[in-house]
């Protein structure tokens, strides 16, 4: 993990790393918030969504390309943002997701999860709406919610903490 400095609130990973600005580290109000964000970020590296996320531009490319060459009009670069864009919605879920898995599974207290990024979107709104890249708040809580419950089934009946991914 590397500390950034800079004011925003924000986290990200690039696929290798995780990368948490020293606004984040200020917002944060506990161990388990921190624990909340990294293991977000650490389950986008687990699940490549950033090779996901170019492979998804890639095709936006060659399919903008294709488009260029039939109308005679390059839209090229927008068939690739459209591309990036692609299903980014559903990277963060998983990261929400998976991440909780990690989080409980490193022993911290997951119940704060769902709180914290309510209040990541009460008081940082931009830092997590990315346009339309981002969960609302309120599917967040609730996915998360659902996966605590989920979580909480596992540890009574002895199962292993492990998300159930389709």
């Amino acid at each position: 993990m590397t500390v950034v400095t800079a004011d925003d609130v924000n986290a990200y990973a690039d696929g290798k790393g995780i990368y948490i600005t020293s606004g984040m580290l200020r917002f944060t109000e506990n161990d388990a918030e921190l624990a909340t964000v990294i293991g977000h970020e650490l389950a986008h590296n687990q699940m490549d969504h950033m090779g996901k996320k170019s492979n998804n531009q890639l095709l936006g490319v060659i399919l903008g390309a294709v488009v260029t060459a039939v109308t005679g009009v390059d839209v090229t670069n927008l068939g690739g943002n459209l591309g990036a864009g692609a299903f980014s919605q559903d990277f963060e879920t998983e990261a929400d997701y998976v991440g909780i898995y990690a989080t409980a599974r490193a022993g911290y207290d997951i119940r704060s999860a769902p709180n914290f990024w309510r209040r990541m979107g009460a008081e940082h709104p931009k830092a997590i709406s990315h346009g339309a890249s981002h969960p609302n708040t309120a599917n967040r809580y609730l996915a998360l919610d659902q996966a605590i419950k989920e979580i909480d089934e596992k540890q009574l009946l002895g199962q292993a903490l492990i998300p159930n991914l389709k």
